[in-house]
Order: structure tokens, then C-alpha cells, then sequence
């Protein structure tokens, strides 16, 4: 009878293993297909798949500096420091934010020494961050070096003539890769705004990783918002944390396909738009200033770092 129980008990788990990565990946083409029909994903023949798509952003070196910008969360509360300083008044969000800042992040750095070194580099620290864990001092050299970096790219995949050399065609990709789990954790936006092109295709992920390290990352598809001119820019809006704050978006992809109807440059620009405050803030706005790149307009509320891209037709 044991024996028996035993086979049934290995059955029953054999099955489970064969069935739950299935089952994984079929939710995902699910929510791949109600972002479809939302609206969030707009399907092109140029654009590659989601899997494609998430592909490439994972195999990015995070050293890799070209097309790259980076910002660290630290270094806002240094700026509203020396704001203060210099006798600038400051809101009572943002001198919350300062006084509140060290005494949290203190207290996070305490939780994090009670990991292990495998379980701190699966959450993306480094040997030299593992080190001032180990080590902290409250200085601020220490906060600097423990300060989630945001890394944010943008790469012109092609820029072609189709349509008999009519129209020019380009693709898009963007994306933004946090070093560590990011202090403040509400909406963000990625940002992409260029001269005057038209949308025709647009697809995103967010990768979630989990803050223990011990659960599989969890994929979600951002919210699209146009702006207020299409042909100048869009926005894709994503919460930081999810499940009850147990999994962080570590980081998020953008590929665009645009098409215009003359023989002409690209300019365009990327941005992560990082919420400081638990507030409301407005997608950004997007305005066309003399045909050169688009500009993104967000409020103070929110911390922006981007990068710039160009490229001019060779036909």
C-alpha cells in the first residue's frame, strides 16, 4: 500500500513539473493578448516577438555605455540638500523625503546584512556594495554606493526608405535596467518622444524580480498612454512594486516601429520617469519644438534621467 502511495505521489509530481512551466507560458500569451486587445500592444510585422523582445533586453551587458545614460536615486536627495543650503525653500513633501530618506535606508541596509552573499548578487549587488553592506557607516559615500542606479538606453534598430523610397521607416528600442531595488517604489513611465513621426507599432514588458530572491521573475505588459500628440511622443505607465510589494521592476523594454510620409532624420529621446512621492503625477506631455527632437515635460514630482538619439538617411 505504501509502495503505492509512493508511485501515486511521484506521478502526481512528475505531472506537476511537466505541467507548471506550460502553464507559465500560456499565461503569458494571455496577457500578451488582452495587452492586444487593450490597446498597450499595437502588433507590426517589423517588431519581434515578446520572448524576442524580453531576449535582448536580459542578454544586455549593464556595462554596456553606448547610447546610455544613468541616474541614482541618492543623488536627488544631495540636490534637495543643497537646495536647502542655499535657503530654497523646500515643499513639505520633498523635506519629508530628505528627513525620511537616511533613517529608511538605514534600516533597509540592516535587513539587508542578514542575507547571504549568493542571496545579495542574485538581487544585483556587487562585490564592492556586498562589502559596504557588511561595513556600513552611514556616510554618505555609503548611501551613494548602496543607491539604486537606474541604466536607460536607446538604440535606432534601422532607419530605412519604403513604399518605393516614398516614405522612411525606422524602429525604436528603448530600455531601462535598475541596479538594485529603487527606494521609492509607485507608478513610473518610460518615456519615448520624436520629430514628428507616426505610431505603427509598439510592443513592452516590465520584468518583476522578487526582493527575497526566491521566486522566478513575473513579466507584465505597461499601460500605453499616447500624450497629447502621438506624432510627438507616447508613454508607457507601470507600477513599481506588485503583490503586495514582493516583486520590483527591475527592469523594462519599449521597441517602436514609425513610419512618415517624406524622406527625412530621426531624433528622438528616451526617459524613465521615476515617482518620488505616492502621488498622482500626469503622464508626460510632448511638444514639437522647431522639428529638432520632441521634449518631454513631467512635473516636479517626479525624477527624469534619458538619452538622446539620432540618425540621418544614407539614400
Amino acid at each position: 500500500m505504501k509502495r503505492k502511495l509512493l508511485c501515486v505521489l511521484l506521478a502526481v509530481m512528475m505531472f506537476v513539473t511537466m505541467v507548471t512551466p506550460a502553464l507559465a507560458v500560456d499565461s503569458e500569451r494571455i496577457d500578451v493578448q488582452q495587452a492586444i486587445a487593450r490597446g498597450d500592444i499595437m502588433p507590426h510585422p517589423a517588431l519581434d516577438s515578446m520572448d524576442a523582445l524580453r531576449a535582448r533586453a536580459l542578454a544586455r551587458d549593464t556595462n554596456d555605455e553606448r547610447n546610455r545614460t544613468q541616474f541614482r536615486e541618492f543623488e536627488t536627495i544631495l540636490e534637495l540638500e543643497s537646495r536647502s543650503r542655499s535657503a530654497v525653500a523646500l515643499s513639505e513633501l520633498e523635506l519629508e523625503m530628505v528627513t525620511q530618506y537616511r533613517v529608511l535606508a538605514t534600516e533597509r541596509v540592516e535587513n539587508l546584512s542578514k542575507l547571504s552573499d549568493e542571496a545579495l548578487f542574485a538581487l544585483g549587488y556587487d562585490a564592492g556594495q556586498i562589502y559596504v553592506v557588511r561595513n556600513f557607516a552611514g556616510t554618505d559615500e555609503h548611501f551613494m554606493a548602496l543607491s539604486a542606479t537606474a541604466n536607460v538606453w536607446l538604440d535606432i534598430d534601422w532607419h530605412r526608405p519604403f513604399n518605393n523610397g516614398r516614405d522612411t521607416e525606422t524602429r525604436l528600442f528603448f530600455q531601462f535596467r535598475w541596479t538594485a531595488q529603487p527606494f521609492w517604489g509607485f507608478r513610473d513611465f518610460m518615456t519615448l518622444t520624436w520629430n514628428d513621426w507616426l505610431v505603427r507599432g509598439h510592443a513592452s514588458s516590465v520584468m518583476y524580480v522578487d526582493s527575497i530572491g526566491n521566486l522566478q521573475p513575473r513579466w507584465q505588459t505597461p499601460t500605453f498612454l499616447a500624450g497629447n500628440a502621438a506624432n510627438a511622443g507616447a508613454s508607457w505607465r507601470y507600477n513599481k512594486n506588485i503583490e503586495d510589494n514582493r516583486f520590483w521592476a527591475r527592469e523594462g523594454t519599449v521597441s517602436v516601429v514609425l513610419e512618415t510620409s517624406r524622406r527625412t532624420h530621426i531624433a528622438a529621446r528616451g526617459e524613465v520617469v521615476h515617482n518620488r512621492f505616492g502621488l498622482s503625477v500626469n503622464p508626460p506631455t510632448f511638444t514639437l519644438p522647431g522639428g529638432a527632437a520632441a521634449s518631454i515635460s513631467v512635473g516636479f514630482l517626479a525624477t527624469r534621467t534619458g538619452v538622446n538619439a539620432q540618425r540621418m538617411p544614407n539614400w
